[in-house]
């Protein structure tokens, strides 16, 4: 037996060593690698010149290239020593030449202890061992190929290659591997031609360890558990690159559900054939054909025959009647028709997926529609809801429904079939929240009657009634109109509503007022409709000017209002309270020297913000406070008046000081002659409108005069006549200032 098997050896390696002989080579630079050792065979340029391409010889050398070494080098093999019996090993052999490391069916748990102290190792063939984790490797600079199936490796990082940018074939076929990281084999300084991943535990893949712009042979990821790919490193893909990513085998997995491309960063499906070079194999899967597939297939219908593969040749398993039918049938049959409306997907009842009981409920994007089908299920009301979805195609034919009555899913509906009912009523909140483009079905049912709502349809393309006689009356006269309007002759056979008068049974296309109101009415409700539409336009036009200038007749009503309220208040601590911007200068300096001293010298006891606010105190709180002790104020109005935020605020606590209290008043001093059409506050636009302030320019001897006698006298001579009235002091009385 064992003479057997060496002569089967031996006769193995005179077979590969005849071969290899009779093979000539050329080296072989592969771009983006920085790999001079590689030897591609010769017959890789004749076998692609029916091609003619570069990239043809580039991706025959990368499924059949080999490194120098393994036709011509001096390789020394390792042995392997168990120090421990727990598998822990320890190499033996050369440093100095190019080395292998081979030990099948062994004990070993981890890669030896001291394997880094072999640089040039090229070739690690640790097939049925026990190892469960690869740990850090990224010392063997020289690693060529990697050999770790039949093992119990669970988890690979996208470090674990880290640094083997030598590193050429990977084999972890055969493990418990359940998490593959994103870029774990495709990353900026790997190229590894040749991956064997294949009967393993993956759930799930990322994109981003099938995708690149480097040449690879093949990825094998068949017989694992894998139910969808991911996108867990944001990928998208560029337009303007190539990805040569060669053919990745993902039969044998678990997929059912179709590949969501934007989930994968691929939002442009068209451009799949132009910048990918990839094949997919995705067979002996159960594939669901639903919606899912749709999007992907329709922007694939002018390009599914380049980016299509035979090997890629996906047939459906559900739902049962497209069992076994190929996929790409769907987008182009053998007669090139569309069969894309065929994929739907089926929502459940109830709450969670809002389709109504006994009702089947399916979307079907490539109509851009939700259907919700209740055709003879025994609705004696439409149903209270419907699937949160935009345009709904709701069939309700052959049911009891008596009253269409508002829902608030009727905006959003496309297509409504009534059809065979017992529908008396339209209700007129129903009909306005369908759309003008609705197509509404709904021959044979009961109403004698309809809201005037059903005229903003056209009867030829949207509103299907068949043949039916209203009760018409005086308010129906519309009905007319609409038949005129939309030129329903032409369609008369979708819709024929006849209108029993006093005359018979008159078509809508004849009907005019005097068949169901009369002359004399017309005329009268001719004029009513005149007389109403002349008092709605004469409201309308008073409450706009009377909301233009609210603030001006605020203002006169208050002047009439305002002449018996002249009792002083024991709250109120000072006469006037002065408002202008701090930060003009001509405004403080002519404020501060000149107004505040001249009516301090006639009696007036006056708030001066800059001057009198307590500091540290809240400052909003503070200037309420002393607004409202305050018995007027004087505004000084300039071009920057309200030019920071507290300044508004201060104007806003005045007016609103004043608008409350009859006794209060505001004296507007036009420092700058600001105009009315320079001024944006309504409230301040409205004095000068009145011409209630007092002009600056204003240089006679009246000035103060015209300031005492809008402020009243001041709060002392008021109490000095304790019980008698108060009276206005006469402008003889004034003290005589110049200002």
């Amino acid at each position: 037996m064992r003479l057997y098997c060496r002569i089967l050896i031996v006769a193995k390696f005179l077979i590969c060593f005849i071969k290899l002989s009779s093979e000539t080579y050329e080296a072989w630079y592969p771009e983006n690698v920085g790999r001079t050792d590689l030897l591609c065979p010769s017959d890789c340029n004749l076998r692609e010149s029916s091609l003619g391409t570069y990239n043809s010889t580039n991706k025959c050398c990368v499924c059949n290239a080999v490194p120098s070494w393994q036709l011509y080098g001096d390789i020394s093999f390792l042995k392997v020593e168990y120090v421990r019996r727990d598998g822990t090993v320890h190499l033996i052999g050369g440093r100095e030449n190019k080395t292998k490391l081979v030990h099948h069916n062994g004990f070993v748990t981890s890669l030896p202890t001291n394997i880094c102290e072999f640089p040039n190792l090229v070739f690690v063939s640790l097939q049925n061992n026990k190892i469960s984790t690869i740990g850090n490797i990224s010392c063997l600079i020289s690693l060529d190929t990697l050999d770790l199936s039949y093992n119990s490796i669970h988890f690979i990082s996208n470090k674990t290659f880290t640094g083997l940018r030598n590193l050429r074939i990977l084999n972890i076929n055969n493990n418990y591997l359940a998490t593959l990281e994103p870029f774990a084999l495709v990353g900026t300084t790997l190229q590894i031609f040749r991956a064997d991943l294949s009967s393993n535990n993956l759930t799930e893949i990322d994109i981003s360890n099938l995708v690149t712009e480097k040449y690879i042979c093949k990825y094998d990821f068949s017989k694992n558990n894998i139910t969808k790919m991911v996108n867990d490193a944001n990928f998208t893909l560029n337009g303007d690159n190539t990805y040569k990513c060669g053919f990745i085998d993902l039969n044998n997995n678990n997929f059912e559900s179709f590949i969501d491309f934007n989930d994968l960063g691929i939002d442009n499906i068209t451009i799949l054939g132009t910048v990918m070079q990839c094949g997919f194999s995705m067979q002996a899967m159960k594939w669901d054909c639903d919606c899912q597939m749709e999007p992907f297939l329709e922007l694939a219908q002018n390009v599914i025959s380049r980016i299509w593969r035979d090997y890629f040749n996906l047939t459906c398993w559900n739902p049962p009647e497209y069992r076994n039918m190929s996929v790409p049938g769907f987008a182009k049959d053998e007669f090139q028709n569309d069969n894309l409306h065929l994929l739907i997907c089926n929502m459940s009842e109830g709450e969670e997926g809002k389709c109504p009981r006994y009702c089947h409920c399916y979307a079907q994007p490539k109509l851009s529609r939700t259907v919700v089908n209740c055709t003879s299920v025994g609705l004696t009301k439409l149903p209270l809801y419907m699937p949160d979805k935009e345009n709904l195609t709701i069939l309700m034919a052959n049911n009891r429904i008596e009253v269409f009555e508002s829902r608030n899913y009727l905006n959003r509906t496309r297509v409504i079939d009534i059809s065979d009912n017992l529908i008396r009523i339209f209700t007129e909140d129903a009909v306005s929240m369908l759309k003008t483009d609705t197509v509404l079905t709904m021959n044979n049912n009961s109403f004698k009657t309809i809201p005037r709502g059903f005229q903003k349809f056209d009867p030829c393309s949207k509103v299907r009634m068949g043949q039916v006689i209203l009760d018409c009356d005086c308010k129906d006269i519309w009905i007319g109109d609409w038949a005129e309007n939309r030129n329903v002759k032409q369609c008369n056979n979708l819709t024929e509503i006849l209108c029993n008068t006093r005359n018979g049974q008159v078509s809508w296309i004849h009907l005019i007022w005097n068949d169901i109101c009369g002359f004399e009415n017309y005329d009268l409700f001719k004029i009513l409709s005149i007389l109403f539409s002349i008092a709605l336009l004469v409201a309308v036009i008073t409450s706009s000017v009377f909301y233009t200038f609210r603030f001006e007749l605020s203002l006169i009503f208050r002047k009439v209002r305002s002449r018996d309220q002249r009792r002083v208040k024991p709250w109120l601590q000072y006469d006037v309270l002065f408002s202008f911007n701090e930060e003009n200068k001509e405004v403080r300096q002519w404020v501060i020297e000149t107004l505040e001293p001249q009516l301090q010298l006639a009696g007036y006891k006056s708030f001066l913000p800059l001057r009198d606010t307590i500091p540290g105190t809240l400052k909003e709180d503070e200037m309420i406070y002393n607004i409202n002790r305050s018995k007027n104020y004087i505004v000084i109005l300039c071009d920057d008046y309200l030019g920071d935020q507290w300044k508004e605020k201060e104007w806003k606590y005045v007016w609103h000081s004043f608008h409350k209290n009859l006794d209060r008043n505001i004296v507007l001093v036009n420092f700058d002659q600001v105009e009315t059409s320079d001024i944006v506050n309504s409230r301040l636009k409205a004095f000068l409108r009145l011409t209630l302030d007092i002009d600056f320019a204003n240089r006679n001897n009246t000035f103060l005069e015209d300031i005492q006698d809008k402020l009243g006298p001041p709060m002392r001579y008021g109490r000095v006549l304790r019980n008698a009235k108060t009276k206005y002091v006469t402008k003889t009385e004034h003290v005589e200032l110049n200002i």
